[in-house]
């Protein structure tokens, strides 16, 4: 039907200007850009959260090894051409959640992206039930690396930061053995940072002290800059 395909859901708002700057990055790109998103706030109750955070190096060109490590291109801040959705397979539809990131690494092992640096979208979470969206999490999680397993082999630094987000999400969960077997795999790939390091040990001493560490961890990382 048409050349470009944006997303708008019910519950995000699209501030004025998007697309305008969106399809003027595309008129002076090249035929290799396939997406251009945008940055956007991610509102839940009184606390805002900017996305994409300053930690990701590089946000725009080739950033497939990127989005390995986790999803910052929300679905709803995007341009896509046609033709590069149709080549990943669009969503899937066996995910409980997590489907743009999925997508989004599909899309990015054909084109490059552009990223325009503001906030033109208001994304609004509400509060779902917390277990649930963990095991869900998980199940999303699990599924995409059986998806995209062989280039995650190729990034094992990639590779490691999923094992170790599976095995905390298990750990929160109440499931620690099976959560702490995640985060062996992950330190054995090399994923030796302190915050997975930290997670293990406190996986040793059980569901109850894991999430109380999980709690005082949480408060730090409030009080610091969200972006």
């Amino acid at each position: 039907v048409g050349e470009y395909i944006a997303f708008q859901d019910s519950d995000d708002e699209w501030l004025p200007g998007k697309l305008e700057k969106q399809m003027k990055v595309f008129k002076d790109a090249p035929t290799e850009v396939g997406v251009v998103y945008t940055g956007y706030w991610k509102l839940e109750s009184s606390r805002g959260t900017y996305i994409p955070p300053r930690r990701i190096a590089r946000k725009e060109g080739r950033i497939h090894s990127e989005l390995l490590n986790g999803s910052f291109v929300g679905t709803p801040t995007a341009v896509v051409k046609k033709e590069y959705l149709e080549k990943a397979g669009l969503f899937d539809e066996r995910l409980p959640c997590l489907q743009e990131w999925d997508l989004f690494i599909g899309v990015s092992k054909f084109c490059e992206f552009r990223y325009v640096p503001e906030a033109l979208v208001n994304a609004y979470y509400g509060h779902d039930n917390i277990s649930s969206v963990k095991s869900s999490a998980v199940a999303a999680v699990q599924l995409i690396l059986k998806k995209h397993y062989r280039e995650f082999a190729k990034h094992r630094e990639a590779l490691a930061r999923q094992y170790y987000t599976i095995g905390t999400l298990l750990c929160q969960s109440g499931e620690v053995s099976q959560g702490r077997e995640y985060l062996l795999k992950a330190l054995r790939l090399g994923n030796l940072n302190m915050q997975c390091i930290g997670a293990f040990l406190a996986s040793l001493l059980g569901s109850r002290v894991y999430n109380l560490v999980v709690r005082i961890k949480h408060r730090a990382d409030s009080r610091a800059d969200p972006r």
